[in-house]
């Protein structure tokens, strides 16, 4: 793992030395203790549900050498302590002031769906050469983490770069400052934060704000106008619709993670990537947990598709079943649609009417309002809550269960708790 040097952190503005250790230097920065490993640096500051300060000792006894804090308090004398008003300001300059230094190239990926599945496929695709960011680390703390974990003989890192609010992709382009950027689409998954679907196109075409002038971005086709309104300097490349896909690949992965691996293989195409070593390194493709992830427990095979819900990605989920032998689905509504929410529930059920032989449990107010509008089906049901669905799941007893919804259900613990 990289070294950084007590010194690097000191020049940051707003750091105040408060003791000095044993080591003099650090291999990274967290702010959760149950991942410190030794030699790493620990951001303790007060949050909105926790306070930082009180797993300094846990973080100390996982092998932290480094406490940068906001409340000095007595810690050992053989561990460096900083204090900073904001912990995890330093931990995006010290991100920023690295990634200007590095000579790897940098690949940022974003979009309304599929931003995790693109990376990893990235990953894989471009060989052993390549680094990425962990799970879903996309935001002001995970980005920044991720290019302080990226190995010094890296050639690519990929970091994928997600957004909640207005001015965020900007923020986070800033540290990353890419020289390629992958924009996967952009729909209304996050419109209940932005006042238009404008709005939000242009916060996320924002990271060209840093993007390498020599640099280009794939997009797909309709994002074409407003990148030429907003950034017409920038090169561009559009993101291709392959029309002969690769059916067996793409029934192994999953319809949404098939379109995010023909994204990955365009741009490592774009790379110098041979399509004999693209076909060799799919096969090493780990797609993160709960993206079409196949578990089998107590006699159940379990399709999770449930990270996350959008139209799309409901659209990709239902395609990616359509040929299985039916079983059951559970839906729970999607969330952050803002004024779209309406029609996208009622055309998710346009769309299973074409599916057939699913038993379907709808949880949630806005699948159960878009239901008023259809007459009584015998295989759709409403359900409240998640015990509802467990007291189903038991008295039914099926042997295959499809989740697919929003984060903010968790669908997936009706899975560990069967």
């Amino acid at each position: 793992m990289p070294d950084f040097s007590l010194e690097e952190l000191i020049e940051l503005p707003g750091v105040h030395l408060i003791q000095k250790g044993l080591s003099q230097n650090f291999s990274g920065l967290h702010f959760d203790s149950r991942k410190i490993r030794p030699g790493d640096g620990f951001l303790a500051r007060t949050g909105q549900s926790q306070d930082g300060h009180k797993f300094i000792d846990s973080a100390i006894q996982s092998g932290a050498t480094l406490v940068i804090l906001q409340n000095p308090q007595k810690i050992l004398d053989s561990v460096t302590v900083i204090k900073h008003h904001e912990p995890f300001e330093v931990l995006q300059n010290l991100a920023q002031n690295v990634r200007k230094k590095s000579p790897r190239l940098v690949i940022g990926v974003t979009g309304s769906v599929g931003k995790t599945s693109t990376k990893e496929c990235l990953r894989a695709l471009l060989g052993n050469n390549a680094f990425a960011s962990s799970g879903n680390y996309n935001n002001l703390t995970g980005l920044p983490i991720s290019i302080l974990q990226c190995p010094s003989g890296s050639g690519y890192l990929v970091l994928e770069m997600g957004i909640s609010e207005v001015g965020e992709m900007g923020s986070l382009a800033s540290i990353a400052c890419p020289d390629l950027m992958v924009i996967t689409g952009v729909f209304s998954s996050h419109l209940a934060q932005f006042e238009s679907y404008e709005d939000l196109v242009k916060e996320k075409l924002s990271c060209l704000k840093y993007l390498n002038p020599e640099g280009h971005v794939f997009l797909p086709e309709n994002l074409l106008p407003a990148l030429k309104r907003y950034w017409p300097q920038v090169k561009f490349v559009l993101l291709k619709n392959d029309s002969d896909s690769d059916s067996e690949f793409s029934e192994k992965l999953g319809q949404g993670p098939y379109l995010s691996y023909e994204i990955a293989a365009q741009v490592a195409r774009f790379l110098g990537v041979s399509d004999s070593e693209i076909l060799l390194r799919r096969n090493e493709i780990s797609l993160a947990p709960l993206r079409m992830q196949r578990v089998h427990s107590s006699g159940i095979q379990w399709i999770l598709d449930c990270y996350n819900s959008s139209p799309q990605s409901v659209k990709a989920f239902l395609e990616s079943i359509k040929n299985e032998e039916p079983g059951l689905m559970v839906l729970a509504d999607m969330k952050e649609l803002g004024q779209d929410s309406d029609l996208s529930h009622i055309s998710v059920l346009n769309q299973l009417e074409h599916l057939n032989g699913w038993e379907v449990l709808f949880l949630g107010d806005c699948f159960h309002k878009a239901l008023h509008g259809y007459s009584s089906r015998s295989s759709w049901h409403k359900v409240g809550n998640k015990e509802e669905v467990l007291r189903w799941i038991s008295e039914k007893k099926p042997t295959k269960i499809a989740l697919k919804g929003s984060r903010f259900y968790a669908l997936e613990t009706l899975c560990c708790t069967n």
